[in-house]
Parts: C-alpha cells; structure tokens; sequence
C-alpha cells in the first residue's frame, strides 16, 4: 500500500486518565489514545515508563562556559498494548479511534521526584533544562512508523514520598571565642517534626564584649546536595525563616521562636538518591553590627 506524505500524518496519539500524581507503592495507570482520519503507517503501539535522575550544573572557565550534566535511569517499565489497535496490514493501521489502557506499578523504593528548578519538559531553547537536580517519571506513547517519524506522546507524573517525618530538631551551640556574642538555641519539643506541626525552639545570647547586636534569625530550610559529572551543587529549598529583633548592646538576650510548618509536597522526609542527597537542617544567624555574624548551622536528625 502506498501513501503520500500527508496521509502518513493524519494518525493522531495522545493519554487519556493520567493521574495528576502518584507514590512508591502505588500505580500510574491511563490509556493511550490513537486516533486516524485514514489508514496510516503503523507498525507497534507501546507504552513505556521510565524514572531518571538528571542533575545539571554550570562550569566556567575563564570566559566560557560549560553545562554539565549527568543521568540515572533507575527504573524502566514497558507495555505492549499492539493488540488494541487494528493493523489493516503488518505496516499499516486501520482507520479509527483507538483507546488502549495500560497500567504500571511503582516500587515500594521508588525515588520521589525532585525539580530544583521550574521549566517547561520538552527542550527547546526557549524552554531548555535549567541548572539543578530533577528526578522525573515520564510516561511515553509510540507507535512505530516504517520509515517516518514515530508518533510520540510524553507526559511527567509526579511522585511524591511517603516520608512525612522532617527530622528531630537539634541543639545548636556556637564556638566559642572570646570577647565576641555568643549563641546557643535549644528546642521546646525534641519529638519528630512533621508536615502541619509547629517548630517551636529559645535562644540564648551572650554579650560580654558589650558589641551592638541588631537581630537574630532563625531558619528551616530543605537542603540537596547533588553532583553531575563530579561537580558538586548545593540547592537550599524552601527556606522558612522567622527573625528577632534585639537592637541593643546588653550582656545577655534570650527569647524564643515559632515557625509553623505547611503541610505540602514539599515538606518531605530526607532521602538519597545515586545522583543527590536531600535532608532538613536548621540555620541561626547573630547579626553583629560593625563586626562578624555569629552563624551556626546543624541537620536534622533523622527519626
């Protein structure tokens, strides 16, 4: 059978009933739609899932720059869902609307996803990877076409972790050193911080030097470190930060601190990847006017 360019077009494909998300356990499960106004070349119909680690990162030299990047692929899944389309010959599919449901299950271990950074999937220069760690899970249809471009449809699920549990909160000193501030915070409650609870943590302040002190800050902040190719990145994600005003040069200061903790994807329990490790610390910082900031910094433990 022979047919012109524009007939080799008219079948269509595309997903139906795609899950806006799932987790490790559970199932991505959809159905491929075919669609041809006429016959058109087709010779396999699958529908294949694959989850990648993808960090990315920017290395200057002098005045250029080079974009490194490096890939996992730590999961590959396929479907062969021929049988649910009919072929009018071994090369040809019939015309039609075809739906062919296809369903995966996810491993228990499977690694949640990660964006460091929004874009656009697809590539392109205009909506090109950014710089970061991704770990994604891509759902692709295709149909096989002799000797013509193979018709593809893609789509990104997300996966979200079961971790719910941050962390336990630790107790941070700053070294000593005298004649300068000196900082130590403590926790009100050294069970497990979760997703919708509240971090509630004091601190204590010592000012022998008599030293103007403006403030000082206190933050939770998800914390991945990932490498591409040997170069290492650090992306701090998202940053809840309360802060206590102190303007003055008394000896001592003591206070305390509240930071609510939303209850959202992001707010996920650590995790190790090939490629990245994320996890949760808490960051004080001692702002000295006229002199060094006492900064100390400690991650969470895990529960």
């Amino acid at each position: 059978m022979f047919l012109s360019g524009l007939e080799r077009r008219m079948a269509t494909i595309g997903f139906e009933g795609l899950p806006p998300y799932s987790w490790p356990g559970g199932a991505i499960a959809g159905t491929v739609v075919v669609e041809a106004d006429k016959p058109a070349r087709g010779r396999n119909l699958t529908v294949h899932l694959e989850g990648k680690e993808i960090a990315q990162a920017t290395v200057q030299a002098g005045k250029s720059s080079e974009k490194v990047v490096e890939e996992r692929v730590f999961l590959q899944q396929e479907c062969d869902i021929h049988q649910d389309v009919t072929f009018v010959d071994p090369d040809h599919l019939a015309p039609g609307v075809y739906r062919a449901p296809f369903q995966f299950a996810l491993p228990p271990t499977a690694t949640p996803s990660i964006h460091t950074s929004e874009y656009a999937p697809g590539g392109g220069v205009f909506n090109a990877r950014p710089d970061g760690m991704f770990v994604e899970y891509t759902v692709e249809a295709r149909l096989q076409v002799p000797l013509w471009a193979d018709l593809v449809a893609r789509a990104i699920i997300p996966v979200f972790s079961p971790r719910r549990v941050l962390g336990i909160v630790p107790t941070m000193q700053s070294a000593s050193n005298p004649g300068h501030p000196a900082l130590s915070v403590g926790v009100s409650d050294p069970s497990p911080l979760l997703p919708g609870g509240t971090l509630q943590a004091f601190f204590e302040v010592q000012n022998p030097g008599g030293k103007k002190l403006r403030y000082i800050q206190y933050a939770l902040t998800r914390v991945i470190q990932y490498h591409a190719r040997g170069v290492a990145r650090i992306f701090r994600t998202p940053t809840l930060v309360v802060e206590s005003p102190l303007d003055g040069t008394a000896s001592s200061y003591s206070g305390s601190f509240q930071i609510p903790v939303p209850n959202n994807d992001a707010m996920t329990g650590p995790w190790q990847g090939q490629l990245f490790v994320t996890f949760w610390s808490t960051k004080a910082v001692l702002d000295v006017e006229f002199g060094l900031n006492v900064e100390v910094e400690l991650a969470l433990t895990p529960a």
